[in-house]
């Protein structure tokens, strides 16, 4: 019996000591699988946010009352912020607003582009649409018009045709003296042949070949180029963003050259998930102009705030820092003094001109070791200062 006993503390004691140990291990093994999925969050917020802004800001546009991107402040109902962020990522060259309106389709609705874009454009392409002086509008590509000739107008060539042809070679007569008789004198050529005292001027002459010659003709280019219609809806208030004060949907004849660029929208914002909050992501739109739909890119987490850095302010503010219906009121401007003497010019109020920088943070929910939960700080910024001022994307 007391060996029996023996035997029996030994094995409770070995089975305890096997139940601890696979314990500690099932605990390190949710721990590390915790971490990880925290690191996993991290680096898709990281990569689809992060991304999406670097795009932006390498190639964009701003103007007063646009820039690539818009972002809104909002709070969760448990009180942290579930902001917003929509960026606009240019995916095409920049294409030539005619300086004609349309053939058919009322003013507004309907733009004409130079050249045959019925290759480039398709349904559901949204176009920023303007220049960086009079503003922007976001206009959703509907149908477009197989392409047609037309008087270009001022959108003709200013270049002319000049073809260069060679003249070959013709043969010249020269006089090389003029001879007096009698008396030998010579001149350049004779002035009479036969003069009233009896004498008389004889010329020497000799033929020589002109060597060919180069020989142009210069011609207009053309009279007519070739256009395309594209049916529009605008969407600059629906995608967030305030109407411009001025805009003209035509190019050159007293009007700013204008041009469409074609971009494509990405929106951001987090939706509840469970206890805890997830980040989806809605890219491009359909021909009709909703949203395509949404997919979750990370989770779980906390809060995401969206802040900007305009170069009229030291600190952040919240959203883009943009007063939309300040801008989208007449006037949205103030004068200023110039430089020089006496004259007064004006400046526009801030807008997507001034802003510089955007700073998006997120909080990562994890888990700690003893289960409690843990929130770890995401932060990206990215400078906005090479698309301030118009960027250089409307340069090319």
């Amino acid at each position: 019996m007391i060996e029996l006993l023996v035997v029996l503390v030994v094995a409770a004691a070995l089975a305890g000591m096997a139940w601890t140990l696979a314990q500690v291990g099932t605990s390190l093994h949710r721990s590390e699988l915790r971490r990880a999925d925290a690191e996993r969050t991290r680096r898709n917020v990281e990569s689809a946010v992060g991304r999406a802004l670097e795009q932006a800001a390498r190639d964009g546009i701003s103007a007063p009352n646009l820039g690539m991107l818009r972002a809104s402040a909002a709070t969760s109902p448990d009180g942290s912020p579930a902001d917003t962020l929509l960026v606009l990522r240019t995916t095409g060259v920049a294409l030539p607003v005619a300086s004609r309106p349309c053939r058919a389709g009322a003013p507004g609705s309907c733009i004409a582009l130079r050249g045959d874009r019925t290759g480039a454009l398709r349904p559901g392409t949204l176009l920023v649409v303007g220049s960086a002086r009079i503003g922007y509008r976001l206009l959703l590509a509907g149908a477009v018009q197989p392409a047609y000739a037309a008087p270009c107008g001022a959108d003709c060539v200013p270049a002319a045709f000049c073809p260069v042809t060679l003249v070959r070679g013709v043969a010249v007569t020269e006089v090389i003296a003029g001879t007096l008789a009698p008396g030998g004198t010579t001149a350049p050529s004779c002035a009479e042949s036969y003069y009233p005292d009896g004498s008389r001027c004889v010329e020497t002459r000799a033929v020589r070949a002109a060597a060919p010659r180069a020989r142009s003709a210069c011609a207009p280019a053309g009279t007519s180029a070739l256009y395309t219609d594209v049916a529009t809806t605008d969407l600059t208030a629906a995608l967030g963003f305030p109407a411009p004060r001025e805009w003209s949907g035509v190019s050159g004849g007293g009007s700013p050259a204008v041009a469409a660029m074609p971009v494509e929208p990405a929106r951001f914002w987090t939706a509840p998930d469970g206890a805890e909050r997830a980040l989806l992501l809605q890219r491009g739109l359909t021909a009709g102009g909703d949203w395509t739909p949404a997919r979750r890119v990370a989770g779980p987490l906390a809060s995401l705030q969206v802040e900007a850095a305009h170069e009229d302010a030291a600190g952040w503010s919240r959203g883009d820092g943009v007063d939309g219906a300040g801008l989208a009121s007449s006037p949205n401007r103030s004068a200023a003094s110039s430089p020089e003497a006496g004259a007064v010019g004006y400046t526009y109020a801030r807008g997507y001109h001034t802003l510089v920088a955007v700073r998006v943070t997120v909080a990562v929910v994890g888990t700690s070791t003893q289960g409690a939960r843990t929130t770890q700080v995401v932060r990206i910024v990215q400078s906005l200062a090479p698309v301030a001022r118009g960027g250089a994307r409307e340069a090319q």
